[in-house]
């Protein structure tokens, strides 16, 4: 697996939703294929015909416990150990995970549950009747604050002397827990502000079996505990991702082999899942703005960590999930921390340029941003604790900048871990030269794209409830949006410009639906002003906060 490269070329690009095609400068993601490969998209249907306190399937989810049901004492802790560490924590690339921990998180199952209904075992990726879309290893940095960079998560330990402190922890939670209870308040009220040895590594040990690996404090996480409490950096991202991928192919399973039984087969099938799939949720509710619960006026975004955006907010009232999920194209957001929001996130990362650039990431001009951007986007295979899942950030370039082609099918590598780290870690060429997109760019895909995403989600155009059919396919135009991600006037504007006099290849509903692209040149002087405002209105009110306006017939 090479470095990721950026192919540029004039392309027939179109909005995912339809529209009128432009032909223009282009920038993919490869690897690309020439013609779709691989196995047929459309997830098996499992829509459950009972309401989900009537399924025989209990779902525990674990990984989101310590999320939702904060320990009092936590983020005193967090306080103190901070005053003493935080040098520590910033040279192991956790600082911003784990002020991250002190917020509050309230898991919405049934938002899970409607997001696992399209996902793909085979690609890691949802697949929406608009597009491919996955949480990302750009989603883990910035939501969660870990990092993709360091040493593996399986790293041993490399002298008798932490080998000792590993012992001790493992001796104290002897004494403390007993092998069948997992009793974290015992832990964390026998060593907090204690002044005992190791504190700091036994304060690093319950945050990583609450936090980012959910499990019972044990040997799992006493070694990187202690990796990390040296100011060793160790790449938790993808081992994070890696547990939530795996789960999320779990659940699924286990949905479809619950809808497949009879209804008056009265066994409950149990399924316990250990990742912090919340951060599945928190994902859905950046892009989705339809389903955003209501967030709080007062909160914080502290040391660039965004899930603080989210801190004790909760879902209320009822809506149709599936529906909403599926006519949430039009107001999808590929890049939503590309944007500022109302507190706390305007300083963005460096890969989020202001203007269009090529540059040698490589050699002298690489830095920690910049190669944490390109591990993003380089395919691979992700090494967790206790899995190994593909990472294939090429059929998802839209969530990067970059307009999307025919993604080259990758199966599943049998690499064994030693392997698949290697891949991932290796070093970047000093001369990758890589194109960064302007992080108010949207991007398009090709019009071969449109016609195969089409005509593979077809069935699935019948769950837009809302959006009338001969709507699906209308104009899309990019606008200019200012440094806040706000438009104005003036960008309206330069928008209306940029599309007038246009010359390009015409798409119509009907011969699009045949799956025949009747070629109609011409030069197209006029645009719908109604639709243009209505699309500037509606960043606006995703800058603010508030539901976009839903075309209507």
């Amino acid at each position: 697996m090479e470095d990721p490269t950026i192919i540029e070329r004039v392309e027939l690009l179109v909005s995912p939703l339809g529209g009128i095609p432009q032909r223009r400068v282009a920038h993919f993601l490869d690897p690309i294929g020439t013609s779709i490969e691989g196995p047929n998209l459309i997830p098996h249907s499992i829509h459950f015909p009972f309401d989900q306190s009537e399924w025989p399937l209990k779902v525990t989810f674990h990984g989101c416990n310590g999320w939702r049901d904060q320990q009092k004492k936590w983020k005193e802790w967090v306080e103190t150990m901070e005053s003493i560490h935080r040098p520590v924590w910033i040279a192991a690339g956790i600082y911003g995970a784990l002020k991250g921990s002190t917020y509050r998180v309230h898991t919405n199952e049934n938002l899970i549950f409607g997001l696992v209904e399209r996902w793909s075992c085979e690609t890691n990726s949802f697949i929406f009747p608009w597009g491919e879309a996955t949480v990302s290893l750009e989603d883990m940095m910035v939501l969660g604050g870990f990092s993709v960079l360091g040493d593996c998560v399986k790293s041993p330990l490399q002298s008798p002397e932490l080998v000792e402190i590993e012992e001790y922890l493992e001796n104290a939670r002897r004494g403390l827990i007993g092998s069948k209870t997992n009793n974290q308040s015992r832990w964390l009220n026998y060593f907090m502000n204690s002044g005992k040895d190791y504190e700091h590594e036994a304060f690093l040990s319950l945050w990583l079996s609450r936090f980012v690996f959910p499990c019972k404090i044990g040997a799992p996480v006493f070694s990187l505990a202690v990796n990390l409490a040296r100011g060793m950096r160790l790449a938790l991202a993808p081992a994070v991702l890696a547990s939530i991928y795996r789960d999320l192919g779990s659940l699924r399973k286990a949905m479809i082999e619950t809808c497949g039984r009879n209804r008056d087969i009265s066994e409950i099938h149990k399924l316990n899942l250990w990742s912090p799939l919340f951060f599945v949720q928190v994902w859905a509710w950046e892009r989705m703005v339809s389903l955003q619960p209501e967030c709080p006026q007062n909160y914080n975004i502290v040391s660039g960590v965004r899930i603080g955006r989210w801190h004790n907010v909760k879902q209320t009232g009822e809506i149709n999930l599936r529906t909403t999920i599926d006519a949430s194209g039009e107001i999808f957001l590929w890049r939503p921390y590309a944007l500022a929001v109302e507190a706390g996130w305007s300083i963005f990362p460096k890969f989020y340029k202001e203007n269009e650039e090529w540059t040698i990431v490589g050699g002298q001009n690489l830095d920690q941003g910049m190669e944490s951007f390109v591990r993003c986007l380089r395919v691979s295979e992700l090494v967790g604790l206790d899995c190994q899942e593909p990472y294939r950030p090429n059929r998802v370039a839209m969530q990067f900048g970059y307009d999307q082609d025919f993604p080259k099918w990758i199966p599943r590598s049998p690499s064994s871990p030693e392997l698949a780290w290697y891949n991932y870690s290796r070093p970047i060429a000093s001369d990758l030269r890589l194109y960064y997109p302007s992080r108010l760019f949207e991007p398009d895909v090709t019009t071969r794209y449109f016609k195969w995403w089409r005509n593979e989600t077809d069935c699935q155009m019948e769950n837009y409830p809302d959006v009338p059919p001969e709507h699906i396919a209308e104009e899309t135009v990019h606008t200019s949006i200012d440094g806040n991600g706000s438009s104005s006037a003036g960008s309206m504007e330069r928008s209306k410009a940029s599309v007038v006099t246009a010359t390009c290849t015409q798409i119509t509903e009907g011969n699009m639906a045949m799956g025949n692209h009747e070629k109609e040149s011409g030069t197209y002087d006029m645009i719908d002003i109604a639709k243009l405002e209505r699309r500037i209105k509606n960043l606006e009110n995703i800058n603010s906060g508030k539901v976009p306006i839903f075309r209507t017939k």
